[in-house]
């Protein structure tokens, strides 16, 4: 029920296998890769965290996530 609610709003594709996605899973390589991006973009997620959230530039980073989980 909830995977059916969720993937109204938000495709497979951009979400982890704990939540039904596609991404791999949240305690495997698409966590590890999602701490690095922050720690390499830190004045990014600081503005991300103040002005809340812009939904085009999360959706590219889980995409580009995405990509490098499959390869």
């Amino acid at each position: 029920a909830l995977e059916k609610s969720l993937h109204q709003y938000i495709d497979p594709d951009l979400l982890p296998q704990e939540y039904g996605g596609q991404l791999g899973s949240i305690g495997g390589n698409l966590n590890k890769t999602f701490i690095q991006y922050t720690r390499e973009d830190n004045n990014y997620m600081i503005q991300f965290d103040q002005y809340g959230v812009d939904l085009d530039r999360v959706s590219n980073i889980l995409k580009a996530l995405k990509k490098e989980n499959n390869n």
